[in-house]
């Protein structure tokens, strides 16, 4: 976020993987709590759940589960991450549908 400031960013999606509803929760509190501490400084900041794509699918409908539940407290959408000649794709295309169909 200090970054993002200093080069005059005004807003700033960062990104995690979803591992754990407790990390993506002190994520985002900690983002509230450097905002609401700074509110006369940009920029607004947005987190992006990432999905590894060597995870199995019951990991990602997991990620996927955390970023509904904090869509409205800062989670802004979900990527697929990681080294591309590992996993496919399409085990977890139906879970990107189902996060485009609600606005992820």
């Amino acid at each position: 976020i200090l970054d993002a400031i200093k080069h005059n960013v005004v807003y700033s999606e960062i990104r995690t993987s979803g591992s754990s509803r407790e990390k993506i929760k002190f994520v985002l509190d900690t983002i509230d709590t450097y905002c609401s501490q700074n509110s006369n400084i940009f920029p607004i900041v947005k987190l992006i759940i990432s999905i590894k794509r060597e995870w199995s699918i019951e990991e990602a409908t997991n990620a996927l589960n955390i970023a509904k539940e904090f869509k409205d407290h800062g989670v802004v959408g979900i990527d697929f991450c990681g080294n591309p000649y590992k996993g496919d794709f399409m085990q977890f295309k139906d879970l990107f549908l189902e996060a485009i169909n609600i606005g992820l």
